[in-house]
């Protein structure tokens, strides 16, 4: 079994689902410590939220990051839909200028 099998067993079993664990995450003593939020917010001209929902969080008792991603709309609210694990990547790029 993989860390992340680990993980998710363990997630799974405590929560219902990742929008539970979203919600009280400074809260919760399950840990994580948030490395990156990649959170998109987008707006029309009426003021409506469509907003994408990106963050990565480190699990030190399975030294795994884990990626949470969902979204948020001013109709229906905050949505988390996926996790998985990630891992850092440096990548080169070379533009014209």
């Amino acid at each position: 079994m993989t860390k992340f099998e680990e993980f998710k067993q363990e997630f799974d079993e405590k929560f219902e689902s990742i929008y539970d664990y979203m919600e009280d995450f400074y809260r919760e003593s399950f840990g994580g410590k948030l490395i990156e939020n990649n959170d998109k917010f987008n707006y029309d001209s009426y003021g409506n939220e469509e907003s994408d929902l990106e963050r990565v969080i480190y699990f030190e008792k399975y030294d795994i990051n884990v990626m949470f991603s969902g979204n948020r709309s001013s109709y229906d609210g905050e949505e988390w839909t996926d996790m998985k694990e990630v891992k850092k990547v440096e990548k080169t790029i070379t533009v014209w200028q």
